[in-house]
């Protein structure tokens, strides 16, 4: 809060409170929620060997597999975080 001292053209003194917005630089993140699903194709394999392959391995070229769908979406849930950068 900072006072301002105000002097009008007949001398009187007019005093108030003022709030300032001070501009600064600042570091604001938001943080959200987001659901990622990914559907892969892994032919001629066992359900665990599936389930690693998907898992650890889906870019590898040993293995017959293919990223068939892909979903984001993004939760309500949001966050805001701020801090002044100095």
């Amino acid at each position: 809060m900072i006072i301002v001292v105000l002097k009008t053209l007949d001398t009187a003194l007019i005093v108030y409170n003022r709030r300032i917005d001070m501009k600064k630089d600042w570091e604001v993140t938001l943080s959200y929620t987001m659901k990622h699903d990914d559907t892969y194709l892994i032919k001629n394999v066992s359900k665990e060997d599936a389930i690693y392959i998907a898992e650890n391995q889906n870019a590898s070229p040993k293995y017959d597999c293919t990223l068939i769908k892909e979903d984001k979406s993004y939760e309500e849930d949001e966050e805001t975080s701020i801090k002044e950068v100095n």
